[in-house]
């Protein structure tokens, strides 16, 4: 891998991991502090709702109690009155108490279950609950629950014909007089009051809502996401299927669990939500309190794209850096430092043969060794040159030697016949010295001349055997040279 390649990936892991560990860690802890957030918002407000439903309970509770003690005292005031027409003449009181306090109706019943009474006067006015059609009614069922208690009670939603055969939920206590029940009054609940209660969406953005569900897995309260497909009225005329609640949350609720859970809503949306559930007397409630997945998350995913956005910039920043860093570091050499030490072992090996790509530029030490490459090129062509002109010369020299040499041996040779032919003459010269005395005189002289030459021929003889020794040191010195040059040849 070439080391501009090296440096980028060491600049990118070194700069962009610990930034990359930092941003998903921060993500992930931003994350789940945004869920937790999320969590404690709707816990706190299924917290406050189930506060504010238990407070309207009760508050329907007081009221009811309210009207029995009133008409307690009215009918032992008008002891002489029936019960229709003591209802009657307080008609003006029950129709504004009905109005101000926001139920849907009014009842007061006999003992024999006849409804002698309605504020609204709907069908089921002067009917019985024992016997006529609405004896399997929610209001029928109401009635005899609390003649058989003598308490009060509370019957959940249901279909109600009267109604328009919308559902209805109910309220009644007994009147009692010196021990007997005078009466049954009920009150018809309005869903609005619950739903004012439970539409209130301060601080749950655009797809948060709080819902209340029956332990049929029907709505209690209209839902604000689907007011059409999930109102207490659809729900009721409908199916679970199509417009009930049957999710993970609120079966949990229905066990008697409280928690927070990233479940599928009723329209199959991913949502965080929290379910507790809600009793009130004989009710079975489930009350949920969800937003969507994508919005509570927002915040975390603009912050996915803003670091997104970061880590790209920083990544061009990185490999900016990194190859003008990296431009730095090659620059000086020129090339590769794997190439420049292969460049350096073949030329230190005395490998001169390394062929220098002309379209990379001769800087840095590639162009160093590129010159060194081309003078050393020269210089041991000159070497070798030259070694060339002195073997040449070392030839020459030696083959003059050899001749010279020669010469010297002829020479010598002639001198020592010239010698030998000298001691002849000369012992000749004795022989006659002793037959001719009488030309001692002459002989002499012939004598000392003959000596004296004979003295100067020694003399040449030992300069001829320098000469010879001379030469012979010559010839030596001239074979090493031929040998040096012959190495040198090789070594080139």
């Amino acid at each position: 891998m070439a080391i501009k390649t090296k440096l980028l990936f060491s600049f990118l892991l070194l700069g962009l991991l610990p930034a990359g560990i930092v941003s998903i860690l921060s993500l992930y802890l931003s994350a789940q502090a945004l869920e937790k957030q999320t969590y404690n918002q709707l816990s706190s407000i299924s917290h406050i709702k189930s506060n504010q439903l238990q407070d309207y309970f009760k508050t329907t509770k007081s009221d009811l109690n309210l009207l029995t003690t009133n008409f307690e005292s009215l009918s032992k005031h008008n002891s002489n009155l029936s019960l229709s027409e003591l209802a009657a003449l307080n008609h003006p009181w029950f129709d504004g108490f009905i109005t101000d306090k926001g139920y849907y109706d009014l009842f007061l019943i006999s003992p024999t279950g006849f409804i002698d009474y309605t504020v609204t006067k709907e069908a089921d006015y002067l009917t019985s609950l024992t016997t006529g059609p609405y004896k399997t009614s929610g209001l029928a069922t109401l009635f005899n629950k609390t003649l058989r208690t003598r308490s009060f009670e509370i019957i959940d939603f249901s279909k109600y014909a009267p109604s328009n055969d919308e559902p209805a939920a109910f309220i009644g206590q007994p009147v009692i007089i010196n021990g007997e029940v005078v009466a049954v009054i009920a009150l018809q609940l309005s869903i609005d009051a619950i739903n004012n209660i439970m539409q209130t969406r301060d601080g749950m953005g655009q797809t948060g809502e709080s819902y209340l569900v029956g332990d049929d897995l029907l709505m209690r309260s209209d839902s604000y996401l689907d007011p059409i497909g999930h109102s207490v009225v659809a729900s009721f005329a409908g199916n679970v299927k199509n417009n009930g609640v049957d999710t993970v949350a609120v079966h949990n609720a229905l066990q008697g669990h409280t928690n927070t859970k990233m479940i599928m809503d009723y329209n199959g949306n991913p949502v965080l939500s929290a379910f507790k559930p809600f009793k009130f007397e004989r009710l079975n409630w489930v009350l949920l309190a969800e937003i969507d997945e994508a919005e509570a998350f927002a915040p975390i995913y603009s912050l996915y794209w803003i670091i997104s956005i970061i880590a790209l910039l920083s990544f061009a920043v990185v490999i900016i850096a990194a190859l003008s860093i990296t431009r730095s570091i090659i620059k000086p050499l020129g090339g590769e430092p794997a190439q420049m030490q292969i460049i350096s072992k073949r030329i230190a090996s005395g490998d001169l043969s390394q062929v220098f790509d002309l379209d990379t530029p001769k800087i840095g030490v590639y162009g160093a060794m590129a010159k060194m490459n081309t003078y050393l090129h020269q210089t041991i062509s000159t070497i070798s040159q030259a070694t060339d002109r002195l073997a040449s010369t070392a030839a020459q020299t030696s083959t003059a030697s050899t001749q010279s040499n020669a010469s010297l041996q002829e020479q010598h040779a002639s001198i020592e016949h010239v010698a030998n032919a000298i001691s002849q003459t000369n012992a000749s010269i004795e022989e006659v010295s002793e037959n001719a005395r009488a030309v001692a005189d002459l002989s002499i002289k012939a004598k000392e001349t003959t000596y004296s030459a004979d003295v100067h021929l020694q003399q040449t003889i030992v300069k001829m055997s320098s000469l010879e020794h001379t030469i012979n040191n010559t010839e030596v010195v001239i074979k090493r040279v031929e040998d040096n040059a012959q190495t040198i040849n090789k070594v080139l």
